[in-house]
């Protein structure tokens, strides 16, 4: 199933009542139906892109340093 299908069905696209918005988030309303403003689905895919790239540039060294020590107490036997 697709990303696009996958968010929809799940009702992301649903914003908020439009007396209630904040006009800073005009860049991301697609439309407004029945007072309640439609999320922009390839804007929301976008950030999520965005922060997943940026939670690998961040976690990957991470998690590589601690297997790394992992590996390496394991070969040295200095198991703590």
């Amino acid at each position: 199933m697709s990303l696009v299908k996958e968010l929809i069905e799940a009702g992301i696209h649903f914003g908020q009542r439009r007396s209630n918005w904040n006009p800073k988030m005009r860049p991301y309303i697609f439309a407004t139906r029945n007072q309640i403003h439609i999320i922009d689905i390839k804007e929301t895919i976008k950030g999520l892109l965005l922060s997943a790239g940026l939670l690998a540039l961040i976690c990957l060294p991470l998690l590589l340093g601690s297997w790394g020590r992992w590996l390496g107490e394991l070969t040295t036997g200095d198991v703590i």
